[in-house]
């Protein structure tokens, strides 16, 4: 049984840092291979990961704790300005779940509380990007609600 504890800013943050890297570093390394060494990309991650932080109003770490309080699923969402409408939204920049929590409902309990979180501030909107070949997260986004509203292009240079 897992519990959801929310974390606000850097409450916790070195353990939170340390499982996103973990779980980051699997879904790149099955998607891409690695053009830097390990020890940059942890570098790069942590700095990226502080900046994102910092830059935002407000940031969430909604966990699913383990008996043991290791954290096993993680969403980060932090409330923004949409670059668009210019309101404030929450933006989830993140949610992850260890491969042997998967589909046992923690994804689903941790996006309920990011809905909860989103009322609780008065926002009206709540975005994420997901790549395109992930069906099956793309899937699961549509069954909690999510609609496809704009595109993000890109176009490789090499």
């Amino acid at each position: 049984m897992v519990k959801i504890v929310i974390y606000k800013a850097k409450e916790r943050i070195d353990d939170i840092i340390s499982f996103d890297e973990r779980l980051s570093l699997e879904y790149i390394s099955e998607k891409e291979n690695m053009k830097i060494s390990f020890e940059e990309y942890r570098k790069r991650h942590r700095e990226l990961f502080m900046e994102l932080l910092n830059c935002s109003k407000d940031a969430y770490f909604i966990t699913a704790l383990d008996d043991s309080d290791k954290i096993v699923g993680l969403l980060w969402l932090a409330i923004k300005i949409d670059t668009v409408s210019y309101n404030e939204i929450c933006y989830i920049y993140d949610i992850e779940i260890e491969k042997a929590y998967r589909n046992k409902g923690i994804g689903t309990l941790l996006m309920k509380k990011a809905f909860e979180i989103c009322k609780d501030n008065n926002l009206e909107k709540i975005a994420l990007t997901v790549e395109v070949t992930n069906k099956r997260a793309l899937k699961w986004y549509i069954k909690q609600g999510f609609k496809v509203e704009r595109l993000y292009l890109t176009k490789n240079l090499k």
